[in-house]
């Protein structure tokens, strides 16, 4: 995507990780650090990535810009981890309390969470290339 496409839009993706093979800890640690890796080469060694382990989610690794704000550290664990986290946060980023409960619960059942901000007529021209994705594929 180019930048004069869509300027001043910001991507932060959630992605529920699969725990079927969560039993060896060395192989979650080095499974984790490829899908870094992988996302650093996509997005550019500057875009913020995380995971956190939330009760009623699960393991979610996070990717763009409000990285920052899920793991927030609070009292030594990170926001998103405590029970309310991933609902308070965006209860926080002005998304309503219906939405938010059920983007939270959809990403516990393993769909990915896709939070854009941007200026409406930026948007506008995402959502332009995001149906162009659709076509593509």
């Amino acid at each position: 995507m180019q930048e004069d496409t869509v300027p001043d839009t910001h991507l932060t993706l959630l992605v529920k990780l699969d725990q079927s093979h969560s039993t060896n800890t060395q192989e979650a640690a080095e499974r984790n650090e490829q899908l870094k890796a992988y996302w650093k080469r996509l997005l550019g060694s500057d875009t913020e990535f995380g995971f956190f382990h939330n009760r009623e989610i699960g393991t979610v690794f996070i990717a763009g810009p409000l990285s920052a704000l899920f793991l927030h550290d609070v009292d030594g664990k990170k926001l998103a981890e405590l029970s309310e986290g991933p609902y308070g946060i965006l209860r926080g980023l002005g998304i309503d309390e219906p939405k938010a409960t059920n983007y939270v619960k959809k990403l516990g059942e393993g769909h990915y969470l896709l939070i854009v901000k941007g200026h409406p007529f930026d948007l506008n021209g995402l959502e332009r290339v995001v149906n162009g994705l659709d076509r593509a594929v």
